[in-house]
């Protein structure tokens, strides 16, 4: 993964480090810097906003016709099935 930006402010200095463990390093006059781009969430936490959209998928909850849509195994089954979740009301639903 990339190292996020951390400041040292004791030294006043930039450092790099490392999301998933303890790993820092200063940071080098001739590196390239890149900086991550933070996007507003979306309004429904437990729906991640990368899923795929269709417009072909009618809630059976409240009729809209927007919906993210994933492929799972449910437990206990065997075959993978389509889940959609609606855009508006959030409702979630097997095909």
């Amino acid at each position: 993964s990339l190292l996020d930006p951390e400041e040292d402010a004791e030294r006043k200095i930039l450092l790099w480090s490392c999301p998933d463990c303890t790993h820092k390093q200063e940071e080098a006059a001739d590196n390239v810097t890149y900086h991550k781009v933070i996007q507003k969430p979306s309004e429904d936490k437990t729906m991640p906003a990368i899923l795929p959209r269709t417009r072909n998928a009618r809630c059976p909850k409240c009729g809209q016709c927007e919906a993210r849509f994933w492929k799972a195994r449910p437990p206990g089954e065997l075959l993978v099935s389509l889940f959609f979740a609606c855009c508006h009301c959030t409702h979630r639903w097997q095909e």
